[in-house]
């Protein structure tokens, strides 16, 4: 994602480094899990808000019922938020695969 050429992707790009900089996410003595977490919710939300500029909806309605179909149904499954990201970085890459032809264009 940092090497995409675009900032939004590179944006996405630091958020990623520092969930893979915060893997002890689930220690209690400090702000791991909040920089884990808050690294996740932009290296998945800015790539996917960006490929709104490009007319790329799938990814975006991807994550949405995904989100709602095992927020309403699965609750009291324990990796819930774990499957949501698995589900994000597959819609993301298909959203790349999809716009990277247009980057070129620019």
């Amino acid at each position: 994602m940092l090497l995409y050429g675009t900032l939004p992707l590179f944006i996405s790009g630091v958020g990623l480094s520092f969930v893979g900089a915060a893997t002890q996410f689930k220690m209690m003595e400090s702000y791991t899990k909040q920089v884990h977490f808050i690294g996740a919710g932009i290296g998945m939300g800015v790539p996917t808000l960006y490929f709104l500029s490009f007319d790329v909806y799938f990814p975006l309605l991807m994550q949405i019922w995904f989100g709602l179909y095992y927020f309403t149904t699965h609750r009291d499954m324990k990796n819930v938020l774990w499957w949501f990201e698995i589900v994000s970085f597959i819609s993301i890459m298909l959203g790349l695969f999809k716009t990277i032809p247009l980057f070129y264009s620019l």
